[in-house]
């Protein structure tokens, strides 16, 4: 238990120390104890390789030297057929290090082996032809194999690559673990207070840096030029909030004064004696009044929006209306004061006195038709009774007209009867009549 509390506490101090709570610290922990564990086995089968050829350079040289050293005297034994002294020169070789077993090869003759009766299937051979020369006559003895068994070299160069592969990670992780301490110490914690600032910094904050006017340190390296950089951003920011309330508030001032003035618009509009509609470039319906509402038969003039005249009590005037729309439309004149029918809801008929005006774009395209008409029907009316009483006067005009212009021929006759009997004219005013003849 005493143990485990102590490892607990050196594993809380090693966290604390090197900041393992932090992702970036693990991320750089994991990347370099990978990278260097990799680079760590590369050195070390690299230098392990790199000696093990030095070694089997160095061998080979040695075996060579050997045989060039025992040759002569094996040679001098074989040719005097002295089996003793060769025995004991062949002997003598495997207590050479690198000599592991020595073969000597003769014609017609068993081999004869010195040294490890078994090797590995690992194995250097260095052979050496034997000949004795006499009298310009080469003669031929046999071959000398020098074997060296190689498994030991393995083992050795393997242990000296699990050793160095561990001395070099041990000095790795040594400059891995003191570079996470420096890493921690200048830059991490330094990064964690930025990030607390930061965390806990509001609008008001902003806005109270950017009337900061105290002047800056100078940067000592480039985690100050970063704080340098966020302090600028955060004044920045802060001017930047402090320009948008302002521009808010005339915003919202500005929305104010625009409800008021739609709603004003709204009113007047709602209130006018009049029928005033608008419609898109397509004759589609993009508001009303509520007079004109109530002449299509509903007293919301929203639920009209986007309905066409075939969607009204008026379809049958829908083609007529349409091209009246078209008309102002591509012309951009406006239609003033044209009288046209229209079908209400109950089925009569009203007469309207009809305006439409072209409602135009920035660009002075038409976008639409804005339109008002006034209810002419009484008018009408009236001005049909009037028609059909003036036809009346007018008829009896003409028969009374008629009659008195028949009385003043009968008084004309009356004073020409009168002339013939010689008597005097009775009447003054008459109509000129032409006499009979006798």
């Amino acid at each position: 238990m005493r143990h485990m509390n102590a490892l607990t506490r050196a594993l809380a101090w090693l966290n604390l120390r090197l900041g393992l709570e932090s992702w970036v610290t693990r991320q750089l922990l994991q990347r370099a104890l990978l990278i260097g564990g990799m680079a760590s086995i590369v050195v070390s089968a690299y230098q392990s390789f790199d000696t093990y050829r030095q070694q089997q350079t160095e061998l080979r040289e040695h075996l060579d030297a050997i045989a060039n050293y025992v040759t002569p005297a094996l040679v001098e034994s074989l040719w005097a057929f002295n089996d003793a002294q060769t025995h004991t020169q062949l002997a003598g070789l495997i207590h050479e290090k690198s000599v592991s077993a020595v073969v000597l090869k003769q014609p017609d003759l068993p081999d004869q082996r010195h040294g490890r009766p078994r090797l590995s299937p690992h194995t250097l051979e260095r052979v050496v032809p034997l000949s004795h020369t006499e009298n310009g006559k080469t003669h031929p003895l046999g071959t000398l194999h020098l074997l060296h068994d190689l498994e030991e070299d393995y083992r050795q160069l393997l242990d000296h690559m699990v050793l160095s592969s561990l001395g070099n990670a041990v000095v790795i992780l040594l400059v891995i673990l003191i570079s996470l301490i420096t890493y921690h110490t200048f830059v991490q914690q330094r990064l964690a207070a930025i990030v607390a600032e930061l965390s806990h910094t509001g609008p008001q904050d902003l806005i109270a840096t950017s009337q900061d006017t105290t002047p800056r340190k100078p940067a000592r390296d480039e985690i100050d030029e970063l704080t340098h950089a966020i302090v600028q951003l955060k004044a920045k920011g802060g001017a930047a909030l402090a320009l948008l309330e302002q521009k808010n508030q005339t915003l919202q001032e500005t929305l104010d004064e625009l409800t008021q003035a739609k709603r004003l618009l709204r009113t007047v509009i709602d209130t006018a004696p009049v029928r005033i509609f608008w419609k898109d470039r397509h004759s589609r319906y993009l508001g009303c009044n509520r007079l004109f509402a109530q002449d299509a038969g509903t007293s919301s003039p929203q639920s009209l929006v986007g309905q066409t005249d075939d969607d009204m009590t008026w379809v049958a005037q829908a083609d007529l209306y349409r091209a009246d729309d078209r008309a102002v439309m591509e012309t951009l004149k406006p239609n003033i004061g044209y009288e046209e029918p229209q079908t209400r809801p109950d089925g009569g008929t009203a007469w309207l006195r009809t305006s439409k005006v072209p409602m135009l774009d920035d660009a002075g395209q038409a976008v639409g038709v804005v339109g008002v008409y006034d209810d002419i029907t009484r008018h009408k009316e009236a001005e049909r009774q009037l028609a059909e009483q003036l036809d009346e006067l007018l008829r009896w005009q003409d028969l009374m007209l008629d009659r008195e212009d028949r009385i003043l021929e009968l008084k004309g006759e009356v004073n020409v009867l009168l002339a013939r009997l010689g008597e005097p004219s009775r009447y003054d005013h008459t109509l000129p009549i032409t006499a009979p003849p006798p």
